[in-house]
């Protein structure tokens, strides 16, 4: 099949929803003791084991941050049970673990938001259900990160960490390259801050006390008062040329000197769109547990699931392109993207492979409304993207027929892969068992761009 894709298709893949059993065996004694060559004396500084998926494009208008990592600490530096299971929160400092990043991003490098841990781990004593965390997680729309599981390896523990918080990025620039395809670098540094947290930072000439979420001049070089327990998490990533990505909300110029970001892949928030427990976008979902039915006026009644299995309209996509402009881009060039792939992929023995029981190869979806195109800017689209994203739902479900896309998986002959149930539902842990997945998974999409009349779009030679 020829694959009419815009040239710049790498970087605008997209991760939108992963999943994490609680059993994830990626992470193994023998590599946990390798880290770093562990000897008899445990270091306090936290170390970024493996990034495991973020929000790397982040648009100027929806600009959120999202992150799932494994982060090594020093045992027993973190103990859950500090924040209690029913209420949830950090709200003393207590859990010896918090996260600052600059919530501004480059318009001012020195404001940086602290964001605080939410328990999503039931104490042996609770009297709640076995799923009670995973569903709080995924109820979530505030700005907190969760550890999902604790993996204990001699002096070291490993957390499972899953992030969900604000941004403000700019939304304008002066300068056209900004505006180019595949969006330009933006600096983004998150910081782990382990053990006493009272003291640990500065802001300005004080204390950044535990009350205070955000700092209006906080310098890292000047104001972390515990090195030793205290790193920028992402600093890999941007040494590998893994850089966050701002995709500009509007586009520059006219005609052939159109510039534009290029397709953004919506990341969802509070409750744009609303998904299965009403809020987010599922970000390090829980499955080993199942999840109870659920309900609200919006999407309805949902069936509970098994352990291993999300429910339905728990994933989305919706790709939106702000070339739709008849008279900035009159051509129509590069301003159709209602066609896009989906592929689950999951990691095996540290590597991404695609999911035999779902996705063995990339899934292409048509049709997603509205088209023709008319998209110029990226503000003000969370009532289209909750109208016309594709979910993983029943292609039965009336609630959906006039919604012509959706999110499920069928083998050549059109039946239902092994993993996809009837009703949209994803039994995780048969995919995982039958593949001997390691139990970590991806969703990830990539859109096909044409121009307005259907010919095959192309980008300059710049991008």
């Amino acid at each position: 099949m020829k694959r009419q894709i815009i040239a710049v298709l790498v970087t605008l893949l997209a991760t939108l929803a992963i999943v994490i059993p609680l059993g994830l065996s990626a992470l193994s004694a023998s590599q946990a003791n390798a880290v770093n060559g562990q000897d008899e004396t445990a270091s306090r500084k936290p170390l970024l084991y493996r990034m495991l998926a973020y929000n790397d494009k982040i648009d100027s208008y929806q600009d959120e941050l999202r992150m799932d990592f494994i982060l090594r600490v020093k045992h027993n530096d973190f103990d859950p049970s500090c924040a209690d299971a029913s209420g949830g929160v950090d709200t003393r400092g207590a859990c010896n673990l918090s996260f600052v990043y600059p919530y501004l991003g480059s318009t001012n490098q020195s404001y940086y938001r602290r964001v605080k841990y939410l328990n999503t781990i039931a104490s042996a004593s609770s009297s709640g259900q076995p799923w009670s965390g995973a569903y709080k997680w995924a109820q979530n729309q505030d700005e907190y990160f969760t550890v999902h599981t604790i993996i204990n390896s001699g002096l070291y523990d490993y957390l499972t960490i899953s992030i969900e918080g604000d941004l403000n990025l700019r939304d304008t620039s002066s300068n056209v390259s900004d505006y180019k395809a595949g969006g330009t670098d933006e600096p983004l540094n998150v910081f782990a801050v382990v053990g006493q947290q009272q003291g640990a930072l500065s802001c300005g000439g004080i204390s950044w006390g535990w009350g205070i979420a955000d700092c209006g001049t906080f310098k890292p070089d000047t104001m972390i008062n515990a090195p030793d327990r205290t790193s920028n998490i992402t600093s890999s990533l941007t040494a590998n040329g893994k850089n966050f990505k701002l995709y500009m909300g509007d586009c520059m110029g006219k005609g052939a000197d159109l510039q534009c970001s290029g397709p953004y892949s919506w990341i969802g928030w509070n409750d744009q769109p609303d998904l299965y427990g009403g809020n987010q976008a599922n970000w390090g979902m829980v499955t080993d547990y199942g999840f109870p039915a659920y309900s609200d006026t919006s999407v309805g009644s949902i069936n509970g699931t098994n352990p291993g299995t999300a429910p339905s309209r728990s994933f989305f996509t919706y790709w939106l392109n702000p070339r739709g402009s008849t008279i900035y881009n009159p051509d129509g060039i590069c301003s159709e993207t209602n066609s896009y792939y989906y592929q689950w992929v999951a990691l095996k023995d540290s590597e991404w492979v695609p999911v035999d029981e779902l996705t063995p190869e990339p899934v292409l979806v048509t049709g997603q409304q509205p088209s023709p195109n008319s998209v110029t800017t990226t503000v003000g689209k969370q009532y289209q993207v909750s109208r016309y994203s594709a979910f993983n739902v029943s292609p039965k479900d009336p609630r959906y027929l006039n919604n012509p896309d959706e999110l499920f998986a069928t083998d050549k002959n059109g039946n239902p892969m092994p993993a996809q149930n009837s009703d949209g539902s994803i039994n995780f842990k048969e995919a995982k068992e039958k593949q001997d997945l390691d139990g970590y998974f991806k969703f990830v999409t990539w859109p096909v761009t044409t121009n307005r009349d259907g010919s095959a779009c192309t980008v300059s030679s710049e991008v």
